[in-house]
C-alpha cells in the first residue's frame, strides 16, 4: 500500500512539472558560470519581452561580439561576479547579443543572426560593448557604451532603473511635460540613437526657449551639450544666435564655458555660407568660389575678423574635399597663424594630425617642412612624452633633410613606447629607423 502512495506521489509530480514546463515554455536560462548574470537564450525578441513581462523586469542587453576584448573583459571581471548577479538576476533579464558572425558561432547565436543585425542598425550601435536596458513593452530606457568595471557597470544598472525617460516621452506626447525635462530628455534620446525623436524634441526646447525672452535668466550650463549637439538646428535668424554673437564674454559666463559663444557662431556662420553661397544644391559645390566677395559679404553681415577666420576655415574644408593638397596646406598654414597654436586638447591633436596625414604625405616644401618642425617643437614642450607626435616629429624632420635627429627623436619615441606596453607602434618606429638608415622613402 505504501509503494502505490509513493508511486502515486510521484506520478503527481512528474504531471505537474511536465504541466509548468508546457506552461512556461520561455524559461529556458542558459547560466554560463556557476554565480554572476544568468543570461537567458531566448527563441527570439517576442520571447524575451513575454519572460521580462511575466517576472516584471526590465531587460538588459549586453551588445558584443566575438572579437571584442573589453567585452570578454567583462565577461571575465565583472558578469561573473555574485554581488553582480545578484543585483542584475533580481531586476533584469539578461541576455546577449553578438552582432559579428564566425565560423565558430553556435546553432543559438546563428538563429540570432537576424534580430541582431536589426537592433544593431535601429540602435546605431558603433561602440562596442554597448549595454542596452529596456523596459517590458521594448522600449528603450537606458544605454552605455564601453567597458564598465563592477562599481560602474552597478552604477549603470541602477540608472536604468531609476531611469524615467519612456514616462517622460509619454508626457511629452501628451503635451504635460516641463522645460527642464524636456531638455534632459533630447540629449538623452540623442544617446539612445533615437535621432528622429531627438531633434523632434529638440526642437520644441528651442522653440519654448526662444519664446522666454531674457537669455540671461534661462542659460544654464546645461544648455552647452544641447546647443553643440543640435547646432544645425540653428542658423543666422536665431535670436539665441544672435544673442551669443553680440554677448560673448555674457554668454560664455552664464554656460561656464569659455569659447563656447565663438565656436558655436562660428558654426553656425560656418553652415550658412556653405549652404547658401558656396554650394548651388546640396551634393554640388561651386567649381570656383569667389572667396574675397564672399569674405566681404561676412564682413558686412558681421565684421572682419569673423569673416577673414570663417572663410579660412571654408578655404581648408573645400580644398580638402577637392584633394587640392598645396591650397589645402596654404590655407590651413595660414589659419594656424591667424588663430595660433593649441598644445592641449583637440588642437593639438588636429595640428599633429594635419602635419602627419597631409604635409609629410603630401608636401615637399622645405618652407613648409621647416615650419612644421617648428609647429611640433612648440606642441612637444607641453607633452614631451606623446610618442605618437614624437613619431610625427621624427617623420618631418626626416622629410625635411635632418636625418640624424630624426633617427635620434624615434627611438626616443621608442624608449616611450616601450614603457607604455605598446608593441605595434615599437614595430612601427623601428621599421622608420631601419628605412631611414636606409635612406628610404617612408611617406609611401
Amino acid at each position: 500500500m505504501k509503494m502505490k502512495k509513493t508511486s502515486k506521489i510521484y506520478f503527481n509530480l512528474l504531471i505537474l512539472l511536465i504541466t509548468v514546463n508546457s506552461a512556461f515554455p520561455l524559461m529556458s536560462y542558459c547560466q554560463t558560470q556557476s554565480a554572476g548574470v544568468i543570461f537567458l537564450e531566448a527563441k527570439n525578441w517576442s520571447e524575451i519581452l513575454a519572460v521580462a513581462k511575466s517576472e516584471n523586469k526590465l531587460i538588459f542587453v549586453d551588445v558584443m561580439a566575438s572579437w571584442c576584448l573589453p567585452c570578454k573583459k567583462m565577461d571575465q571581471d565583472v558578469y561573473n561576479l555574485s554581488n553582480v548577479g545578484d543585483y542584475i538576476n533580481k531586476s533584469f533579464i539578461a541576455v546577449k547579443l553578438q552582432i559579428d558572425t564566425s565560423n565558430k558561432d553556435s546553432d543559438y547565436t546563428r538563429s540570432w543572426y537576424h534580430e541582431s543585425e536589426l537592433i544593431s542598425k535601429i540602435y546605431n550601435i558603433r561602440s562596442l560593448p554597448t549595454l542596452l536596458f529596456f523596459n517590458s513593452m521594448g522600449d528603450l530606457k537606458y544605454v552605455e557604451t564601453g567597458y564598465k568595471n563592477q562599481v560602474d557597470f552597478l552604477e549603470v544598472a541602477r540608472n536604468a532603473l531609476d531611469s524615467n525617460f519612456d514616462l517622460l516621452i509619454k508626457q511629452y506626447r501628451n503635451g504635460l511635460i516641463e522645460d527642464h525635462e524636456l531638455l534632459k530628455i533630447s540629449l538623452q534620446s540623442k544617446k539612445f540613437k533615437q535621432d528622429s525623436l531627438s531633434f523632434c524634441l529638440a526642437r520644441t526646447y528651442k522653440n519654448r526657449l526662444l519664446r522666454h525672452g531674457s537669455f540671461e535668466q534661462n542659460l544654464t550650463p546645461e544648455h552647452v551639450d544641447f546647443f553643440w549637439t543640435f547646432r544645425t538646428l540653428f542658423d543666422i535668424n536665431d535670436e539665441i544666435f544672435k544673442y551669443f554673437l553680440s554677448h560673448k564674454s555674457i554668454a560664455d559666463h552664464l554656460l561656464h564655458s569659455i569659447g563656447f559663444s565663438k565656436s558655436f557662431t562660428d558654426d553656425v556662420i560656418s553652415r550658412y555660407l556653405e549652404n547658401s553661397l558656396i554650394r548651388k544644391t546640396k551634393n554640388e559645390v561651386i567649381k570656383f568660389p569667389k572667396w574675397d566677395l564672399l569674405e566681404k559679404k561676412l564682413s558686412d553681415q558681421f565684421d572682419k575678423e569673423t569673416a577673414h577666420r570663417i572663410i579660412l576655415v571654408s578655404k581648408t574644408k573645400y580644398y580638402y574635399e577637392k584633394k587640392d593638397w598645396n591650397n589645402y596646406i596654404k590655407f590651413n598654414m595660414e589659419r594656424i597663424a591667424f588663430e595660433g597654436i593649441s598644445v592641449s586638447g583637440i588642437g593639438a591633436i588636429s595640428i599633429n594630425n594635419f602635419i602627419y596625414d597631409i604635409v609629410f604625405k603630401h608636401s615637399s616644401d622645405r618652407a613648409i617642412l621647416e615650419k612644421c618642425i617648428d609647429y611640433m617643437e612648440f606642441i612637444l614642450k607641453a607633452d614631451p612624452d606623446s610618442y605618437s607626435r614624437i613619431d610625427t616629429y621624427s617623420c618631418v624632420l626626416y622629410k625635411a633633410g635632418h636625418k640624424h635627429k630624426a633617427i635620434e627623436q624615434e627611438e626616443n619615441a621608442i624608449l616611450i613606447a616601450k614603457k607604455k606596453g605598446d608593441q605595434r607602434s615599437v614595430k612601427e618606429f623601428q621599421d622608420k629607423i631601419d628605412k631611414m638608415k636606409n635612406n628610404d622613402r617612408i611617406w609611401e
